[in-house]
């Protein structure tokens, strides 16, 4: 059973909904609270703070010199968990005095806690690193398992991430489908609360439309640009028409979705994608192009189921 304090004694507005984040006791969970906090204080919802409490044979690993029963390790591993607590809530704190703060050890991974508890909450937010495999960290191991099991939106937090603000950019990928729909409505309501513009970007390839061969010399490349951009502008017309305040500026390139999202990522204080898209990997539970962008993007990533 989860034990569950509320941290909310300075403040006593309701919340709309919960912000989830993953605590572990690392400086990526700890800037990823404070990341949250922001969004908390723009949107008036609480904070879930959740420290998933590893299990006997990982702490054993990594403290083979120590000699521990079951029920002292997980006092000690308790303990721990109230620390990290303290921690991230003063971070929070330093952000936004007033945002509410609920917390949660939790018996269990953090992905079996999100699949039982994340339905309806506004995102998860979790620390994670660029490039390859994540190794070290309890949290970190788990964010390609936290993805699957999530029922709301996640978050992928870098170190070093520039906070969403008035001036900044957010950037979303949008080729058509259910999940861009929704990840495209996701970008332009954080643009709208933070005060940023969003660029909407879609990447297409000549072979994945006509094939490799001598009819792609036949094609006039211009007017094919010409009439994606205009149906791309069609495409997310009412999306605009419900942020008529949130600036816009379309990329539409030739290239793969993957790779465009990761350059346009270099420059962006957001990525919102879709946990799938067209193609062959829509059966997949994260398609490709989410599964790219949360290991290889320079920027926080949000992946909107």
């Amino acid at each position: 059973m989860d034990t569950e304090t509320i941290n909310d004694t300075t403040s006593d507005r309701e919340s709309a909904d919960r912000v989830i984040v993953g605590i572990d006791g690392s400086e990526n969970a700890d800037g990823a609270a404070r990341w949250a906090a922001r969004l908390c204080s723009r949107t008036g919802a609480t904070m879930e703070l959740v420290y998933a409490l590893p299990d006997n044979e990982w702490y054993a690993a990594l403290n083979t010199s120590e000699l521990w029963n079951d029920e002292a390790l997980r006092d000690h591993l308790r303990a721990l968990g109230a620390e990290f607590f303290e921690r991230a809530t003063v971070g929070i704190r330093e952000i936004d005095a007033d945002v509410a703060i609920r917390t949660v050890l939790h018996d269990g991974t953090m992905a079996e806690y999100l699949r039982q508890h994340s339905d309806g909450a506004q995102m998860v937010v979790i620390g994670s690193t660029r490039s390859g495999p994540i190794r070290d960290m309890v949290l970190g191991s788990q964010v390609m398992a936290i993805l699957h099991a999530a029922q709301c939106p996640v978050l992928a937090w870098r170190q070093g991430a520039a906070d969403l603000a008035a001036g900044s950019n957010i950037v979303v990928g949008f080729d058509g489908s259910d999940n861009a729909e929704r990840a495209l409505l996701a970008a332009f309501h954080y643009a709208q609360a933070f005060g940023t513009r969003v660029t909407v970007a879609n990447y297409w390839l000549a072979s994945a439309m006509i094939g490799v061969g001598y009819t792609a010399a036949m094609l006039d490349w211009d007017e094919v640009r010409r009439s994606g951009e205009e149906r791309l502008r069609r495409d997310i017309q009412p999306v605009q028409d419900k942020y008529p305040d949130v600036a816009v500026e379309l990329v539409y390139g030739e290239t793969g979705a993957g790779h465009g999202l990761v350059e346009l990522s270099k420059t962006a204080d957001l990525l919102v994608v879709g946990s799938r898209g067209h193609g062959a990997m829509t059966a997949t539970l994260l398609g490709s192009v989410s599964q790219n962008a949360v290991h290889h993007a320079h920027c926080p990533v949000l992946v909107v189921k």
